[in-house]
């Protein structure tokens, strides 16, 4: 019995020290471009937190047709390191957009659950809530 259980915490290590690797290398390059045949491939790694915002001065507010839409902006945005995303729309069938220049690692205490925003950023202390978002433009 005890035999069973060395090998089985080797493989359990190699995977865990192979996955915090890989979260690493992906942090680095959280949001980029790739020439493609038919335009350019942007994508942007956002992490999300639903129900939460972090009450910062936006560095810009968008009314948005969906959250791809506010994904897209930040990514455009050499200032923009996370975003809060309000989803009920408005009469015009839009939701706001607000672009931030901080995360919630920076301002720990202005980050607050919120009945109508998600919270998105770039930048995590774990591995849950990942969110991946690719869109062409061409």
């Amino acid at each position: 019995m005890m035999m069973f259980s060395k090998f089985y915490l080797l493989p359990v290590a190699i995977i865990s020290c192979l996955c915090m690797s890989l979260y690493v290398a992906q942090s680095l390059t959280f949001r980029g471009t790739i020439d493609v045949a038919d335009g350019i491939l942007i994508y942007v790694n956002l992490f999300s937190f639903p129900h939460h915002k972090l009450n910062s001065t936006p560095i810009e507010s968008r009314a948005v047709y969906g959250e791809q839409d506010c994904f897209a902006a930040c990514t455009e945005s050499s200032q923009c390191r996370s975003l809060n995303f309000k989803p009920v729309r408005d009469a015009n069938g839009k939701s706001l957009c607000q672009l931030l220049d901080t995360d919630k690692f920076n301002l720990s205490g202005s980050f607050n659950a919120s009945f109508d925003f998600h919270h998105y950023s770039f930048t995590v202390s774990t591995c849950d809530g990942k969110f991946s978002f690719v869109f062409s433009i061409g």
